[in-house]
C-alpha cells in the first residue's frame, strides 16, 4: 500500500475486536500473522448496499491482483504475499447457508452482523491445516458503505468476533450514519433500502451501538489492543454526509483525490480513467486505493506512525493519492 510513508490506513477491513465487553488477548491472538514467517492471512470483503439485493464482490479481484503482484511489491520487504484464492467476498448467494448469508435488503443490520461473525468462523475454519495457515491467523477486512456498518456492529456486539481480525478496512464508510435526503429519519419503512436506511440515522439505534464508547474497540492504540482500523473517504462523497464524519477516533483516516487533484465521490472513490504510476497492469488504479489497502494488509506500512502524524484525536485525515502512494510504487 502506500507508503504514505509513514503509513498507509486502508480499506480490506480487518473486523475490530470485540469478545463481550472487553477481551483481554493472548499472545497468539495479538500476534500480527502477516509479518510472521511462512504465514499469511485471508482477506474478505464486504460490499455495500445493491439494488438487487445480493452483495456484490467487493473489489475482490482487484485487491487479489495487487496483493499477489509480482515480487518487487512485496517479497522485496521480506512479505509474503497472499494466494489469490485467499481474497474472497461475502456475497451469502445460494448454495450458501442462509444463516451466512448476507441479504442486504430483507434482514437487519443486527442479524447481518450475527450472519457475518458466522462467516468469519466458517472462513477460517477452510483455512485450518493448509500450509503456512496456523490456527492463530486471523482475517483481514475490508468493508465497503454499508459493508462497514455491518462488520462494524459485529466487532462491537457481537461476542468472539474481534478476535477473528486483525485489520479493518472502511471504504467510504459511514462511520457516524449520514443526514443525506436518501436516509429520511423516520421515512425508511418504504424505501427498499430500509435496513440500510435506518441504520444510516445518526441517533438511531445501529449507530449508538456502533460508536458509544470506544469507536474502534480493541484497537492497536488501546492496551492489549491488536486491530488496526484504516478508513477511506471521498473527497466529495455526495452519500455520506457531513463531510468528514467518516473518520474514525483511533483509526488513520485517508481522504481518496484522483491523480490530477479532482475529488472522488461514493460511486468512484476507486477511480477511473488514467492508472498510477507503477501500478498493476491487470487493473488499472487511478486512486492509488487498492494498493493502499494491500500495503495495509500486509503491514508494509506503519500504522501506528500514520496515527502519530494525525492530530489528536485523529479528528482530521491525510489525502491519499498516486502522489503518496505507500507502496513506493515508482
Amino acid at each position: 500500500m502506500s507508503h504514505l510513508r509513514a503509513r498507509l490506513a486502508t480499506v480490506l477491513v480487518a473486523l475490530a475486536p470485540l469478545l463481550g465487553p472487553v477481551a483481554s488477548a493472548s499472545a497468539d491472538q495479538v500476534s500480527n500473522s502477516a509479518t510472521t514467517p511462512g504465514t499469511i492471512e485471508p482477506v474478505l470483503t464486504v460490499d455495500g448496499w445493491t439494488a438487487n439485493c445480493v452483495a456484490g464482490d467487493g473489489q475482490t479481484a482487484r485487491y487479489a491482483a495487487v496483493l499477489t503482484d509480482p515480487p518487487q511489491r512485496w517479497k522485496d520487504v521480506g512479505i509474503q504475499p497472499v494466494a489469490a484464492d485467499m481474497v474472497q467476498a461475502w456475497r451469502g448467494v445460494a448454495p450458501e447457508p442462509v444463516a451466512t448469508r448476507f441479504d442486504n435488503c430483507g434482514t437487519s443490520p443486527t442479524a447481518l452482523a450475527t450472519r457475518f461473525f458466522a462467516k468469519l468462523v466458517a472462513y477460517k475454519a477452510s483455512f485450518e491445516g493448509r500450509p503456512g495457515i496456523t490456527a492463530a491467523t486471523k482475517i483481514d477486512v475490508v468493508a465497503q458503505s454499508y459493508g462497514t456498518i455491518v462488520t462494524r456492529l459485529c466487532i462491537k456486539t457481537v461476542p468472539g468476533c474481534a478476535a477473528l481480525i486483525d485489520d479493518w478496512v472502511g471504504v467510504v464508510p459511514p462511520s457516524h450514519g449520514s443526514t443525506s435526503p436518501l436516509f429520511p429519519v423516520g421515512r425508511c419503512y418504504w424505501l427498499s433500502y430500509r435496513f440500510a436506511c435506518e441504520a444510516a440515522d445518526p441517533g438511531g439505534p445501529v449507530q449508538r451501538a456502533s460508536n458509544s464508547g470506544d469507536e474502534t474497540p480493541m484497537g492497536d492504540t488501546d492496551p492489549g489492543g491488536w486491530i488496526e482500523y484504516s478508513t477511506f473517504r471521498a473527497g466529495n462523497d455526495g452519500v455520506v454526509y457531513p463531510a468528514g464524519s467518516e473518520r474514525l477516533v483511533g483509526a488513520a483516516n485517508w481522504r481518496v483525490t484522483q491523480p490530477s487533484g479532482t475529488l472522488t465521490t461514493h460511486g468512484n472513490v476507486f477511480g477511473g480513467g488514467a492508472q498510477c504510476t507503477g501500478s498493476v497492469t491487470t487493473y488499472p488504479l487511478s486512486t492509488g486505493i487498492h494498493e493502499s489497502i494491500a500495503a495495509e494488509l500486509m503491514d508494509y506500512t506503519r500504522h501506528k506512525d500514520a496515527l502519530l502524524a494525525l492530530p489528536a484525536p485523529h479528528s482530521s485525515d491525510r489525502n491519499l493519492s498516486c502522489a503518496n502512494d505507500p507502496t513506493g510504487a515508482p
